[in-house]
């Protein structure tokens, strides 16, 4: 699919970042599947903040 549903709402997916012909976000997919199991209870219990305008270079500087 081109939507990817998350607790934040709907995200476009790597084929719809295609489809619209734009280039994804390196990691882009990466974060969305840690969000969804921080959400799902797979994550350990610590709270989350993700930002996934970031990139991984801002992200990286921030730690």
């Amino acid at each position: 699919g081109f939507l990817a549903k998350t607790p934040r709402g709907r995200v476009l997916t790597r084929l719809g970042w295609e489809h619209l012909g734009l280039a994804c976000p390196d990691q882009y997919e990466a974060r969305l599947k840690g969000l969804g199991r921080a959400f799902n209870g797979l994550a350990d219990e610590r709270q989350l903040s993700l930002d996934l305008e970031k990139d991984e270079e801002t992200a990286e500087e921030e730690d």
